[in-house]
């Protein structure tokens, strides 16, 4: 079947990314990511596509029950008649551009080298000013453009929103992607790393691929790839499912606007656990309205993806997919199968975690009292979702700030259940919605279940981290519940004057405001996000230790230096049972010898027992400028060391250390 360019619609080409995706995952796994295995996941890509696009023809009511129109009767109204006026169009869509340009001009201009803590330490504060006038803007170019202009705006809102970071650090932001970089890196030059595991291969096939056919850098890609993809296609998903569901068009768009209320931190940086969340979120909008096999196809084609990317939302998103190929069917025994995908669904990322992390350097364990953690974990849940907070302490714009984001937990439990009560109340139209409250309740259980092991060969404050991205998957499936209650909620003040909908609007954009902000690291008197970027010093230091040693190594130093490393060197370097020479990952015993340094004392006693780790007789110990206890350790280190070099104007130091 030859593919016809002019009639690839949207969705096809997002379909098409996400089977180079898979078929370059599946490959690599079984061969490598060479020229041969680029031709061969196209070739995949192309055939399977090509096989795709005869289910778009099929008879859809024989296999699918169709939906009615979502609360028709509750929120029918007449279509706005949009205001016509040319040059008011290009006036608000000029002027937002402008305003636009402006602020991605603050942004290039107050980019960082240094190690800050946040991206608001180096952006000046009028930018905040600036985005408010360009949410304000927004809403003009929404009311006065045609739907396919107006979400073209939009997501370069969404864009600019998720991009700030990874502009602003201008080395790189965040720890996974330097390690997934110098991964890419060497998968690039040699078409493999050992070992190949069975999750982030989604991330890296797709980037390889695209790096060898595009020849874009696989720097940008690994920085830009999650933020794109979600700019154009998570509004786009959400607009055809509320296009389909809703008459009003404009209310809709609104729609996609109001959702910056909500934090999206998990875009603003290309990693593949957040990868594997846009596609769950991507496969939970589309799943309300199937209209053809296609569509269902498409979906089990996102889910395997997600799952070679990262199983904690692979797996429920593949599982969830099999559970709507049930509700549309028409067996007999479609409830039976339903209730045996939840109960897989409660079950299986625990299980995973007990059965496949348990290796020699990665043992899960029961907690010795699993009744008493599983009633901590729920107990821990309850008391941090129902204590408000007011904060007073700050200025009148930080304490709002603060007083929607601690309390935002409270707006999103007040959006679900009136979206619950929305569905109830049109239960017949609604009928699907029971489901997606199912599923957050099964992946609960999920979490309360996985809270319940011991993951002690982590670092203490990473021991929590699996069981709080299962609560963080469970809770996107929340999300057709607060479409349900937006929508209502626009309906309803679309109805009245201005007086009351401008400033409506205008509060609005300051919770748009308030996320962006809460969005991400920040520092100041309310909050202290503690991760540290990596700055020009770091860089400097890694390259220095690497041209004057004198024999085989091993540095003592934090995760920021530690991905200095990695992007300067790559993994070149390892010892005897695994260990690398810098401690990557925080499980890595040279970490706990790290630790030691810093919480005990830099001690020649302490660099001794690490060196003892590998047997070699040369150390390097990295002590930040920013590190708590900086002044005490710098001078303890002074006199344990046999000499130390000082980089910036005493922001880093590095310590020898011979035995």
């Amino acid at each position: 079947m030859k593919i016809d360019i002019k009639k690839i619609g949207f969705w096809d080409i997002f379909l098409i990314i996400n089977l180079i995706s898979l078929f370059g995952a599946v490959i690599y796994k079984v061969y490598a990511l060479n020229t041969i295995a680029v031709i061969l996941s196209l070739l995949f890509s192309y055939l399977a596509f090509t096989f795709l696009q005869k289910l778009k023809t099929e008879i859809k009511v024989s296999v699918f029950t169709k939906l009615k129109s979502l609360l028709s009767g509750l929120l029918l109204i007449k279509k706005l008649n949009l205001n016509k006026d040319n040059i008011s169009k290009k006036i608000f869509s000029f002027l937002y551009l402008c305003v636009y340009l402006n602020l991605l001009y603050i942004l290039f201009t107050n980019t960082s080298v240094n190690s800050i803590t946040s991206p608001w330490q180096v952006i000046p504060s009028y930018f905040f000013i600036f985005y408010l006038l360009l949410t304000t803007l927004l809403f003009f170019v929404i009311k006065n453009q045609s739907n396919l202009f107006s979400l073209f705006f939009v997501s370069l809102h969404y864009f600019l929103s998720f991009s700030i970071a990874i502009i602003v650090y201008k080395i790189g932001y965040g720890f996974d992607p330097f390690v997934h970089e110098a991964t890419l890196d060497i998968i690039k030059e040699k078409g493999f790393v050992d070992p190949k595991p069975l999750y982030y291969l989604g991330q890296y096939s797709l980037i390889i691929i695209l790096n060898k056919l595009l020849f874009v850098p696989i720097s940008f890609l690994n920085k830009f790839l999650v933020p794109i993809l979600a700019s154009v296609f998570l509004p786009r998903a959400i607009l055809d499912y509320l296009n389909k569901q809703f008459t009003e068009s404009q209310i809709s768009l609104r729609i996609l606007v109001l959702l910056l209320i909500l934090p999206f931190s998990l875009f603003i940086m290309t990693t593949p656990q957040n990868l594997a969340y846009l596609l769950l979120l991507i496969i939970i909008i589309k799943s309300i309205k199937l209209d053809n096999l296609y569509d269902l196809a498409s979906l089990y084609v996102f889910s395997l993806v997600a799952l070679v990317t990262q199983p904690i939302a692979g797996i429920p998103a593949l599982l969830f997919v099999l559970l709507i190929s049930f509700y549309y069917s028409e067996h007999k025994f479609k409830k039976l199968f339903i209730s045996i995908v939840l109960f897989f669904m409660a079950i299986s990322l625990p299980l995973s975690f007990f059965l496949f992390q348990n290796t020699p350097e990665t043992k899960v364990k029961i907690s010795n009292n699993f009744f008493a953690s599983t009633v901590a974990s729920v107990s821990n849940s309850m008391n941090n979702t129902l204590t408000p907070v007011v904060p007073n302490n700050e200025n009148a714009f930080l304490n709002f700030i603060y007083f929607y984001s601690f309390n935002l937990k409270f707006i999103i439990l007040l959006l679900v259940f009136s979206g619950i009560y929305l569905s109830i109340k049109n239960k017949k139209e609604c009928k699907i919605f029971i489901h997606y409250l199912l599923v957050f309740l099964t992946l609960f259980i999920a979490y309360l279940l996985t809270s319940s092991l011991d993951f002690s060969f982590l670092v203490d404050y990473e021991r929590s981290a699996y069981s709080e991205r299962i609560l963080l998957t469970s809770s996107l499936f929340l999300l057709p519940f607060i479409l349900l209650s937006f929508y209502y909620f626009l309906f309803k003040l679309q109805s009245n004057k201005n007086n009351i909908k401008v400033p409506v609007y205008l509060f609005i954009g300051t919770l748009i405001l308030s996320s962006l902000y809460t969005s991400y690291p920040r520092l100041d008197n309310y909050h202290n996000s503690h991760g540290i970027s990596v700055g020009q010093y770091d860089i400097e230091a890694t390259k220095w230790i690497e041209d004057n040693n004198r024999w085989q190594y091993i540095v003592l130093a934090n995760q920021q230096v530690s991905a200095s490393a990695l992007k300067n060197f790559g993994f070149n370097k390892y010892f005897s049972n695994n260990i690398f020479y810098y401690p990557i990952p925080t499980s890595s015993p040279l970490y706990e010898h790290y630790l030691n340094m810093v919480y005990d004392k830099p001690s020649r006693e302490n660099a001794l027992k690490a060196l003892d780790l590998v047997n070699i007789n040369e150390l390097y110990f990295v002590l930040n400028k920013y590190w708590w206890a900086f002044p005490k350790l710098l001078e303890e280190a002074k006199l344990e060391a046999d000499s130390f070099k000082e980089f910036g104007d005493g922001d880093v130091y590095v310590f020898k250390y011979i035995r």
